[in-house]
């Protein structure tokens, strides 16, 4: 907060999707006020999926209508070509298997828009960085499927202490029709369920179809925006407090 405070090429600073139990949250909300403007802004969901007892129990204990749906992607996909699936512990961020996660976040739909790892602006910094760090810590999981030796789907996850957090997930849109995205889903539930010392997953924020089929519960996220200290800033923090929440009763009122 002090490093914000004292920089001047940002007007306001966007912390998303804090679990609204986390610690850091509390320590942020403690130290903010006073210092700079803030406001806790919209909340988020992240759909997570509970691993305990056996990949047997659980298979069992899903609906027929599950089962049947997994069953037709994993068939649809074996029909298109020969799948491969592989976990990941150590990616070099400056050789192929980096610059294929690149080329595929390019070629997803987030790529269009500007939101993927290749696209928005610093992410491939970032993720580089993060990589770097995690690899050898030993919290860096990077899982690939290929159809016939193309990477055609990929999850970024993070794993520590028994919980496994998926941060960028990306599939081949030219081959929506056959879901290497879902079948990937299919293959890491269960290899976390197998393996065992996994009690949680959780797959990220947004209530997706392919999320909400898996999951068990969903886990709060909190967004806090801060705003810099200066006239332009706090413009911005009346704005974004006084004024809009105003014009929204307005609208309400005329319906």
């Amino acid at each position: 907060v002090e490093h914000l405070a004292a920089r001047r090429d940002w007007d306001v600073a966007s912390l998303q999707k804090l679990p609204a139990a986390s610690p850091m949250l509390k320590e942020l909300e403690a130290v903010i006020p006073g210092r700079l403007p803030w406001r806790r802004a919209e909340a988020s969901l992240s759909p997570y999926l509970a691993i305990a007892g056996s990949w047997d129990a659980f298979w069992k204990g899903t609906s027929q209508r599950f089962k049947k749906t997994c069953r037709n992607i994993q068939n649809r996909l074996e029909r298109a070509g020969a799948v491969q699936i592989e976990e990941h512990h150590a990616v070099d961020v400056d050789g192929p298997l980096f610059a294929e996660l690149l080329d595929l976040s390019r070629r997803s739909w987030k790529g269009d828009r500007g939101v993927a790892i290749a696209t928005m602006p610093n992410m491939h910094a970032f993720f580089a960085a993060l990589t770097r760090r995690a690899a050898p810590r030993g919290w860096l999981a990077l899982w690939t499927l290929r159809l016939d030796g193309t990477l055609v789907a990929m999850e970024y996850q993070l794993q520590h202490a028994g919980r496994v957090n998926a941060l960028r997930a990306d599939f081949d849109p030219a081959l929506r029709e056959v879901s290497p995205g879902s079948a990937l889903n299919f293959a890491i539930a269960r290899a976390l369920f197998e393996r065992g010392g996994v009690h949680e997953y959780d797959m990220g924020p947004g209530l997706n179809e392919y999320k909400l089929r898996w999951a068990t519960g969903t886990h709060e996220g909190t967004h806090l925006m801060a705003y810099r200290p200066t006239t332009y800033g706090r413009l911005l923090h009346l704005l974004d407090t006084r004024v809009r929440s105003a014009v929204r009763r307005v609208r309400e009122r005329l319906g």
